[in-house]
């Protein structure tokens, strides 16, 4: 069961979400309260009590409104706050005062689970012409991304500090969702391959290939709706730039295509960003970044089956070891 805010009951009795539904779902994401009123999503930001940190909140949900006008302008993000004057709780576009803010809001038009690329997976309805068009929107939206030049992003000494904190952070995992072969067959492998590919991965960074990219580029972002594909936006840090090499993105998908066993969708995915983009270094370096997003998908499922219920921690750890064999397929790719 998701972890429900202390504001939740009065908010649903109140009905204080324009157009608000007699039912309203639910959910909660890692930094979101997630309300599903109707037209309207309301991604309310989780608030840390114990720090003063609104203005990194606003920060936060600017930055994410704004990429998702980016990439998906039709869902028309607005950034609001939540307000709590007494007993009164209200959502508004611009607060009276400063103090009454309690959050800040992330609304948008909802479209239907139904379209997102997860659900078309499940229900197996994800063909060649399904990825084909998500390649070129992908493509696109890489092609008009801005460009990260200055050779600090995407270099070989920022990947090797992004692959060490993986490392270290899976270990207080071991023995439950990952074994000492399992690193050990991934670590060593990984950090030769960056310095054997050094030039190129440096290259890579001053040459333009190191951009403001999507940076969770997974099915339960991607949108297709009437044959047209978008996306929803990635959360970024504010202190952090998002930027990383394009081939980062394309690794996201493909490692959830792989895991879903739609093994034929990954290749014929890659091989169509591959041909529009004429990058043919691309099929060089995708099973480093597939073994990052491995790396980062297996640690992300470990963490959470700590304060997991029974069942869901179950499947956490369960998903977290498959990612981590994952990994060690990707490595086998070098």
């Amino acid at each position: 069961m998701p972890n429900k805010p202390s504001f939740y009951k009065k908010a649903i009795d109140d009905g204080i979400f324009a157009d608000q539904n007699e039912r309203v779902k639910f959910i909660e994401s890692l930094n979101f309260w997630i309300f599903k009123s109707g037209k309207i999503v309301y991604k309310v930001k989780k608030r840390d009590l114990s720090q003063n940190n609104l203005a990194v909140d606003e920060l936060f949900c600017r930055n994410l409104a704004n990429t998702i006008s980016a990439y998906s302008p039709q869902l028309d993000p607005k950034v609001l706050t939540l307000t709590k004057n007494n007993d009164l709780i209200e959502v508004t576009e611009q607060a009276q005062s400063q103090s009454e803010i309690f959050a800040y809001i992330v609304a948008m038009n909802q479209i239907s689970e139904t379209a997102f690329l997860d659900a078309i997976l499940k229900k197996n309805r994800a063909t060649e012409k399904t990825v084909g068009n998500i390649a070129k929107y992908l493509y696109e939206l890489h092609n008009s991304a801005e460009t990260i030049s200055t050779g600090q992003e995407g270099n070989v000494e920022q990947l090797t500090r992004e692959l060490d904190d993986l490392i270290y952070q899976s270990k207080k995992h071991l023995g439950k969702t990952i074994s000492q072969a399992v690193l050990d067959m991934t670590r060593h492998p990984m950090e030769k391959f960056l310095q054997d590919h050094k030039k190129l991965f440096n290259k890579r960074s001053r040459k333009g290939f190191v951009r403001k990219i999507h940076g969770a580029f997974i099915p339960s972002k991607i949108i297709i709706q009437k044959g047209q594909v978008f996306a929803l936006g990635q959360s970024f840090d504010p202190v952090r730039s998002g930027a990383a090499d394009i081939v980062s993105d394309i690794a996201d998908l493909v490692v959830e295509l792989n895991y879903s066993k739609n093994i034929d969708l990954a290749e014929y995915f890659t091989q169509s960003y591959i041909k529009l983009s004429n990058d043919r270094e691309i099929k060089q370096l995708l099973p480093f970044y597939k073994a990052m997003k491995c790396l980062e998908r297996g640690l992300k499922n470990s963490t959470l089956a700590i304060t997991a219920p029974a069942k869901k921690a179950t499947i956490h750890c369960e998903s977290a070891v498959k990612y981590y064999e994952q990994t060690v397929e990707a490595v086998h790719q070098f």
